[in-house]
Order: structure tokens, then C-alpha cells, then sequence
């Protein structure tokens, strides 16, 4: 089952499952963050959409993600990322990762 993940302006958190170690996630509103693996996380069909938003993992990390504005992306595991206080265009997007790319 995916996880829906909501995104509040500047103020967003991961967490993993209890017990386990911190994934190093991070979230950046200012483009991607240095020395760390980014996707970038955008939606062309929303008129307010920022071009510098990145989800970024450290270098070692055994997460590879996937971003996707037009459903999931076949043969990778994906969680619904949702925005409910802005209805433009945001309830088809993705973040997909190689199955079996880690555990969270």
C-alpha cells in the first residue's frame, strides 16, 4: 500500500518506521543540496510550481528516486505525493524508487 506524503510549504519531514535508522532525507526549496543525490520535484501544470525544489538523500544511500507528475512509473514502487491546499494538477504525482532500493 503507498504512503501519501503531504507537502506544507518549507516545513516538510520524513520519517521512517520506528526503530530504524535515519534515512538522511532532505528537502530543498533552494535547488540541490551539495554533496547529497537530488531529484528534483516539480509539477509543469501548476502555475505556482518553484523550479528548486529537490528531495535529496545522501551520496550512499541506498535510495534511488524517481519523480513522477504523470502517474506512476511502471516496474518501480511509488508513494502518492499529494499538495491538498493547492488543486493544480497535483494528485497524479509520484515518488517512485527501484524496488527493493532500501527499506523506510
Amino acid at each position: 500500500m503507498s504512503r501519501l506524503i503531504h507537502i506544507h510549504g518549507r516545513t516538510t519531514s520524513f520519517a521512517g518506521r520506528k526503530g530504524t535508522k535515519d534515512p538522511g532525507i532532505r528537502w530543498s526549496y533552494a535547488g540541490p543540496i551539495g554533496g547529497m543525490r537530488c531529484t528534483q520535484v516539480r509539477e509543469p501544470s501548476d502555475p505556482h510550481a518553484w523550479a528548486d525544489n529537490y528531495l535529496c538523500v545522501p551520496s550512499e544511500s541506498p535510495y534511488n528516486f524517481r519523480w513522477s507528475y504523470s502517474g506512476r512509473v511502471r516496474g518501480m514502487a511509488c508513494i502518492q505525493w499529494n499538495e491538498p491546499s493547492d488543486p493544480d494538477a497535483w494528485q497524479d504525482n509520484f515518488l517512485c524508487a527501484d524496488i527493493g532500493s532500501g527499506h523506510f
